[in-house]
C-alpha cells in the first residue's frame, strides 16, 4: 500500500483548501448533511410504502413471501461486490480530499471486477437451495439492483467523505420517485412480484448518470492513477469493513432463509412486514452515522473531546429516536400492522414487538460501531459480529420450531442485546462516556411517560393514538431539555469549518 501524502488542513472550510480541489466547494455541517438525509429517507420510506400498501392488497401473502425473500436473500451477497471499498474511500478522503478522483476510479475498478463473482455465487446459492421459477427471477432482479447500487455508492462515498451529502439525498429521492412511479403504474396494470422486481432494476439504473452529475459538479471525476496500488489498498483496509458487512448482512437475513426452509413463504411474509418496519425506522440511524463517520475519522481518536463530544450528541439522539418505537410496539402493534399492511397482517404483532424492541440495541450498536471503524478499530467490530451472527442462528435453529416466525423475531432481540453488551464490555469508559447519567436518567423518563399515555388511549383509533404520542413525546424532550436545535448545529463544533451549519 502507498503511503499517503501529508494531512489535508484540519479545517474544513473551503478557503483552507487548494483552488480547483476535487471538493473545493464548502462542505456542510453534520446537521445540514443529516436533516438532508432524513428528508430524502422520509420521503423515500413514505413512498416505498405506498408500494409496499397496494401490493400486499394485491398479491397473495405468498407471493409477498417470495418477494422479501428475494430482497433479503440478494443482500445477503452485497458485500461481495463492495469489500469494504466504500468506507475506507469515505474515511482517507474525509482526511485527503484532494485524491478524490484517484479513490473513486480505482474503487468503480474493482466493483466492476467484482461483478461476476456476486452474480455466479449469489444466484448460484438460490438454485442450489431449491428456488426456481418467479423466486429466482426475483433474486436475479434483486442482485441486478443490488449491484448497481454499489456502482453509484462509489460516487456517493466520495461525496460524504467530502461531506455533501445533499447529493446523495437527491439521489435517493429521485430513483425512488422512479421506482415508485412506475411500479404503481405496474401493479394498476394487473402486473404482479415479477414486474415491480422488474423495474426496481430500472429505476436503479437511472441514478447512474445521475450520480456522475454530481461527481462532476464537484470536480470530480475518475482517474486512473495509482489504479492497482489503490484497488490493493482497498482491499486490504477495506477486508474488516468488507467481512463486518458479510457478517452483519448474513445476520440480518439468514432468518428469512431459515423461516423460508423451516416453515415457508406464509411465515416470511408475515416476518418480512415486521422487518419492512423495523429496517425503515433504522433508516434514521444510518443516517446519522454517516453524518458523523467522516468527522469522527478526522479526529481518528475517541479520545478527542470534539470527537466524543460528537458521539455523545449522536448517541442521545439515538436514544431519542428509537425507543419510543419499542413503547409504541407493545401497545399498539397489531393495529399498526393492520392499518399498514392489512388485516391479515395484525397476527404478526409479537414478531413485530420483538423487532420493535430491537431497535435501541440496533441504534446504540450501529453508531458505536461506526465511531470504531472510523478509528481502526474495525476488527473489534468485526469481532462482535461473528460471535452475533453465531448466536443468532443457534437462537433460531431452537425458536423457529417453537415459535415460528415470532422466534425468528426474538432471536434477533436477544443477539442485539447480547451485542450491546460485549460493545460495552470490549470500550469500557468509553462505552460509559457516551451516556451522560441525566440524560439516561431523562430518556427513560420521557418514554415511560409516553408508555402511560398510549396505555390511556390505546381503544383509540391507531392514527389518533400515533399522532397524540408524538406530540407528547416531542414535548416531554423538549421540557426536560434532553436534546435541543443547538445540539444538533454543535454536533462538529471544530469540523463545520467555523460555521458551516
Amino acid at each position: 500500500m502507498s503511503n499517503p501524502p501529508s494531512p489535508a488542513p484540519t479545517s474544513s472550510a473551503a478557503g483552507d483548501r487548494p483552488a480547483g480541489a476535487p471538493g473545493a466547494a464548502r462542505p456542510r455541517s453534520i446537521a445540514a448533511n443529516s436533516a438532508a438525509l432524513a428528508l430524502a429517507q422520509a420521503l423515500v420510506k413514505a413512498l416505498g410504502f405506498a408500494v409496499v400498501f397496494v401490493l400486499t392488497r394485491s398479491v397473495s401473502v405468498e407471493a409477498y413471501g417470495r418477494f422479501a425473500f428475494a430482497a433479503g436473500f440478494a443482500a445477503m451477497f452485497l458485500p461481495l461486490a463492495d469489500p469494504g471499498a466504500d468506507f475506507h474511500t469515505t474515511r482517507m478522503i474525509s482526511r485527503h480530499p484532494e485524491q478524490a478522483s484517484e479513490y473513486l476510479g480505482a474503487s468503480l475498478w474493482l466493483k466492476t471486477l467484482l461483478l461476476p463473482v456476486l452474480a455466479l455465487v449469489s444466484c448460484g446459492v438460490a438454485w442450489l437451495t431449491g428456488h426456481r421459477g418467479e423466486a429466482l427471477l426475483l433474486v436475479v432482479f434483486a442482485v441486478s439492483s443490488n449491484w448497481l447500487l454499489v456502482f453509484c455508492g462509489s460516487y456517493l462515498s466520495v461525496l460524504r467523505g467530502l461531506r455533501r451529502m445533499d447529493y446523495e439525498a437527491m439521489f435517493l429521492v429521485i430513483t425512488r420517485v422512479a421506482a415508485v412511479a412506475l411500479s404503481l403504474g405496474a401493479l394498476w396494470m394487473g402486473g404482479g412480484v415479477l414486474a415491480v422486481g422488474g423495474i426496481q432494476v430500472v429505476a436503479t439504473a437511472l441514478g447512474v448518470p445521475l450520480v456522475m452529475l454530481y461527481a462532476t459538479q464537484m470536480g470530480i471525476a475518475p482517474r486512473r492513477a495509482r489504479l492497482w496500488a489503490l484497488v490493493r489498498e482497498l482491499l486490504t483496509e477495506g477486508v474488516p469493513f468488507a467481512a463486518t458487512g458479510v457478517l452483519v448482512m448474513v445476520y440480518f437475513r439468514i432468518d428469512m432463509l431459515m423461516l423460508s426452509q423451516m416453515r415457508g413463504e406464509r411465515s416470511v411474509g408475515f416476518y418480512g412486514a415486521g422487518t419492512t418496519l423495523m429496517f425503515t425506522v433504522l433508516i434514521a440511524s444510518q443516517v446519522l452515522v454517516s453524518a458523523v463517520f467522516p468527522v469522527i475519522a478526522r479526529h481518528r481518536s475517541l479520545a478527542d473531546p470534539e470527537a466524543r463530544a460528537v458521539a455523545t450528541r449522536a448517541m442521545t439522539l439515538s436514544l431519542l429516536m428509537s425507543l419510543p418505537f419499542a413503547v409504541g410496539a407493545w401497545l399498539v402493534g397489531a393495529p399498526v400492522l393492520a392499518l399498514l399492511f392489512g388485516r391479515t397482517y395484525a397476527v404478526a404483532a409479537p414478531a413485530f414487538t420483538f423487532l420493535m424492541s430491537t431497535l435501541p440495541f440496533l441504534f446504540m450498536n450501529s453508531l458505536v460501531g461506526i465511531c470504531l471503524g472510523a478509528i481502526g478499530r474495525q476488527r473489534l467490530v468485526m469481532a462482535i459480529a461473528g460471535v452475533n451472527l453465531v448466536v443468532n442462528v443457534a437462537l433460531n435453529l431452537f425458536l423457529i420450531p417453537r415459535m415460528d416466525y415470532a422466534g425468528a423475531a426474538l432471536a434477533t432481540l436477544l443477539s442485539e442485546a447480547g451485542g450491546t453488551c460485549m460493545m460495552a464490555i470490549a470500550l469500557r469508559g468509553d462505552m460509559l462516556a457516551l451516556f451522560p447519567p441525566r440524560t439516561l436518567l431523562g430518556l427513560l423518563a420521557a418514554n415511560a411517560a409516553l408508555a402511560g399515555l398510549v396505555y390511556a388511549v390505546r381503544a383509540w383509533p391507531v392514527l389518533a393514538v400515533i399522532a397524540i404520542g408524538g406530540v407528547a413525546y416531542l414535548g416531554l424532550v423538549l421540557a426536560l431539555r434532553l436534546f435541543q436545535l443547538s445540539d444538533l448545529k454543535s454536533l462538529a463544533p471544530a469540523a463545520g469549518g467555523g460555521g458551516a451549519a
